[in-house]
């Protein structure tokens, strides 16, 4: 099975988990402006990324512009925010807003902590651990539906 990582980033922070987890699973990074449906068709699972600005994921209107194409897609999804991943509701008010309902598996949307923006200057993040814990989640759950799917 092949996949993608189609991803957008504001500020940066998006932008490096996207590199790590590309790495870590031998992906294709893209921009969602920059490749067509038609080239998306060839790849067997999606992995999305995205940014929450203001409690709107950047990329809430490619999901939804894209709906019916995702449905026949194994999609999973990073969201990086600054909502704490221990506040259950907030990530699910987040979801509940942003993507289409029954397009994504909700044990294949990960959560991973942003960074706060102060002017121009880029806080380190006090939450390492669990963004290390949910970065390799999130690779475990590819690769074991992957070798799952070879495997058949």
């Amino acid at each position: 099975m092949n996949g993608v990582l189609i991803y957008k980033s504001r500020y940066g922070t998006t932008q490096q988990y996207t590199e790590w987890i590309g790495k870590a699973l031998d992906l294709r990074l893209h921009d969602p402006d920059g490749v067509s449906q038609q080239e998306l068709a060839a790849y067997d699972f999606l992995v999305i990324g995205t940014p929450v600005y203001f409690d709107k994921m950047l990329m809430r209107d490619w999901l939804y512009q894209h709906k019916a194409f995702l449905q026949q897609k194994q999609v999973f999804l990073f969201v990086v925010c600054l909502a704490s991943p221990y506040e259950r509701a907030k990530q699910d008010q987040i979801i509940n807003n942003n993507v289409p309902e029954g397009l994504i598996d909700p044990e294949h949307i990960f959560f991973l902590p942003g960074k706060p923006v102060i002017p121009s200057i880029i806080t380190p993040c006090k939450s390492d651990v669990i963004q290390e814990v949910n970065i390799v989640t999130l690779v475990i759950t590819i690769k074991k539906m992957v070798a799952e799917a070879t495997e058949l």
